[in-house]
C-alpha cells in the first residue's frame, strides 16, 4: 500500500505546473526539513522561492539558506539561479536546488560535480533534492493534509479532508438547528457578567480555561 501511495504521488507531483509546485515544495519542506524559510516575491525573480531570514537562523544553526524550485532538472538552472542570487547581494551558505527534473534522477556523479562547481564559483554549499527525495517524503502521515491539499491524494484508509469538514458542518449545523436559544418562562436573556471579566482578562493577556 505504501509503495503504491508513493507511486500515486510521485505521478502527481511530475504533473504539478510550476506554480503549483513551487507552493507545494515549499509547504513541504518549511514544516520540518527546512523550518522558518520564508517565500520570497513572486512578482520578479531573485534566483530563489524562500529563504531563511535574520530572524529564522537559529533554527539553521546560523546558516543562511536559499531554495530555488524548478521542474528543469540542469546546470544551466542551477547556475542561472545562482548568478540571480549573487547580482541581489543576498548573503547565502546553502543553496538548496529543488527539481523534478524527469521521472528519473541525475546521477550521483553528476550531482556531486554541481556541487563541486557552485563551491567553486559562488562559495556556497549546494543541496539537491529530486523527485526522489519528494515522493517518499510527501508520502509520510506527517505530511497527509499538504499531500491532500496540494496533490489531492487522500490520507491512507481515509477520506479526503474536504469531505471531513464537510461532514462535520453538516452535523453541526444539524445540531445548532435543534439548539434552543430562549428559556421556558423567560421574556428576556439572562446576563452573563462572566464574559465582560473574561473579555477583561483576555485584553490584559491573562490565560482563560473554560470549563463545561
Amino acid at each position: 500500500g505504501s509503495v503504491k501511495r508513493v507511486e500515486l504521488i510521485r505521478g502527481t507531483i511530475l504533473n504539478l505546473d510550476n506554480f503549483d509546485f513551487e507552493d507545494f515544495v515549499v509547504e513541504l519542506l518549511s514544516r520540518d526539513l527546512y523550518p522558518g524559510l520564508n517565500p520570497t516575491s513572486s512578482s520578479g525573480d531573485m534566483g530563489e522561492d524562500a529563504r531563511t531570514e535574520r530572524s529564522t537562523l537559529f533554527l539553521h544553526d546560523g546558516i543562511y539558506l536559499s531554495l530555488a524550485i524548478s521542474k528543469e532538472c540542469s546546470w544551466r538552472k542551477i547556475k542561472q539561479d545562482c548568478n540571480r542570487c549573487k547580482k541581489t547581494k543576498r548573503k547565502i551558505d546553502l543553496m538548496v536546488f529543488v527539481t523534478t527534473g524527469s521521472s528519473t534522477s541525475p546521477r550521483e556523479t553528476t550531482i556531486e560535480k554541481w556541487k563541486n562547481q557552485v563551491k567553486e564559483i559562488y562559495g556556497w554549499d549546494l543541496e539537491v533534492r529530486t523527485i526522489n527525495f519528494l515522493a517518499p517524503f510527501a508520502s509520510r502521515h506527517a505530511h497527509e493534509d499538504i499531500a491532500d491539499q496540494y496533490l489531492h491524494v487522500p490520507p491512507v484508509g481515509g477520506d479526503f479532508l474536504q469531505n471531513i469538514e464537510r461532514s462535520f458542518e453538516n452535523e453541526n449545523n444539524r445540531a445548532l438547528r435543534n439548539i434552543s436559544i430562549s428559556l421556558p418562562g423567560v421574556d428576556k436573556s439572562i446576563r452573563r457578567d462572566e464574559i465582560k471579566r473574561i473579555e477583561d482578562q483576555i485584553q490584559l493577556g491573562k490565560f482563560v480555561l473554560l470549563v463545561g
